[in-house]
């Protein structure tokens, strides 16, 4: 079942859920194409591959923190939102009061994952910067011999 899109209902093909499914597909894997492209090289010759690293791991990780908290929000029975309006409640005072705390008890045990995900990438970034910063001490090594 696919969440608050229609395409639930019978009579909907295959290759229609994949095309409406495709947007969020490419908002996950994008962060990942773009870094790897001219921007990381980029990145890399002017600022160092310790901060082409972080900047991968940050878009990566805000790509599934933002997929995480959509989850969560939309996983809200609809109910509880139309009770809210029902109460003359503002849409603002809706997610404030009645959305956000139940869809962050939700959120929490994805959002656990995606921190020990991203303390297990890290390393990779750290691994990056011993090199950068081997390398840099062979500069100034071979400068300082002559």
């Amino acid at each position: 079942m696919i969440a608050n899109t229609g395409l639930d209902k019978p009579g909907v093909s295959p290759r229609q859920k994949y095309v409406a499914c495709l947007p969020r597909q490419l908002r996950l894997a994008l962060p990942c194409l773009l870094i790897a492209g001219e921007a990381a090289r980029n990145i890399k010759q002017n600022y160092g591959a310790f901060l082409s690293g972080v900047v991968a791991l940050t878009l990566n990780a805000g790509a599934y923190i933002s997929e995480i908290f959509r989850a969560g929000i939309e996983s809200i029975n609809k109910g509880q939102v139309e009770a809210s309006r029902s109460l003359d409640m503002s849409f603002p005072r809706t997610m404030y009061h009645v959305v956000l705390p139940q869809a962050f008890r939700r959120m929490l045990p994805p959002l656990g994952n995606n921190a020990i995900a991203l303390l297990k990438d890290s390393s990779l970034v750290s691994a990056i910067g011993l090199v950068e910063l081997a390398y840099a001490a062979r500069r100034v090594t071979g400068a300082y011999s002559r």
